[in-house]
């Protein structure tokens, strides 16, 4: 029988939500990345060139410089009804979004404003049925190199600690 087990830099516990644990896969990251731009400028970059940012109302909350992580970023997805499904759940394409933004924001963060950085692939896992609440993600790096960037988040709903939801994607970083 195969046995499923969380991820080992991935630990829960009931007052801080997740820390994350230093394994091989942060090994890949660039430790003491100095992040290039603070939350009101990645604000800034993303309602200037992509214009649906600010109708969904995320916004990033937080950049932090993580010495042992390479960096993380918060992002927040305001509740809104519109985002409703039937059942009273919110959607799974509003989760993904906010996912996805949290990504580009991360490497808009690290890497400077890099308009070409593209999607290359998104890996959603929803956990379970969040509350109707503000969602809040949280995206680090698992591996950043000069073409591609793997990039892990968690999304909360509200000051929630467990989980809704846990992406990876991979960000493809245009030549300099």
């Amino acid at each position: 029988m195969l046995a499923i087990t969380k991820p080992e830099w991935i630990h829960y516990t009931s007052d801080s939500g997740y820390a994350a644990q230093i394994n091989e896969i942060s090994l890949l990251t660039k430790k003491g990345l100095q992040m290039k731009m603070t939350a009101a400028q990645v604000n800034d970059y993303i309602l200037s060139t992509i214009p649906i940012f600010k109708t969904a109302g995320c916004h990033v909350e937080a950049v932090v410089d993580d010495p042992l992580a390479g960096g993380c970023i918060t992002v927040r997805q305001p509740y809104n009804e519109g985002t409703l499904r039937a059942g009273g759940s919110i959607s799974g394409p509003t989760m993904m979004a906010l996912a996805d933004t949290a990504m580009y924001a991360l490497i808009l963060a690290s890497l400077g404003p890099i308009g070409l950085a593209v999607t290359q692939n998104l890996n959603i896992n929803f956990l379970r049925k969040p509350r109707n609440a503000d969602l809040i993600a949280s995206a680090r790096f698992l591996r950043l190199g000069k073409r591609s960037a793997v990039i892990d988040v968690l999304i909360h709903a509200g000051d929630d600690p467990e989980p809704v939801a846990q992406a990876t994607g991979t960000y493809a970083i245009p030549a300099a």
